[in-house]
């Protein structure tokens, strides 16, 4: 799948559900590595989170 850019930043759609997943540039800057996506790291559930 390819990775789309809107106003509020860089995604893909789950082929399966449709969800939105986030990506975020990881890459160093450049030249030689000008973008590379990743997904962000999962954040913690505060706790007492149902």
């Amino acid at each position: 799948m390819d990775p789309e850019i809107d106003e509020e930043g860089c995604f893909f759609l789950c082929p399966g559900c449709q969800a939105r997943n986030a990506l975020v540039n990881i890459g160093r800057g450049g030249e030689a590595d000008p973008v590379a996506l990743a997904q962000p790291p999962e954040e913690p559930e505060a706790e007492g989170a149902s």
